[in-house]
């Protein structure tokens, strides 16, 4: 039972982790590739 919740809290923190620092990039790439598209 333990060990579920390790786990559990370990996926929060995982997940936390992806959407503090993988959203923000993709959107920067996002609106790069945006600002490219609206140059051409």
């Amino acid at each position: 039972m333990k060990a579920t919740v390790i786990y559990a809290v370990d996926e929060m923190r995982l997940a936390r982790f992806i959407w503090r620092f993988y959203f923000p990039c993709a959107t920067i790439i996002y609106v790069g590739l945006f600002d490219v598209n609206v140059d051409f």
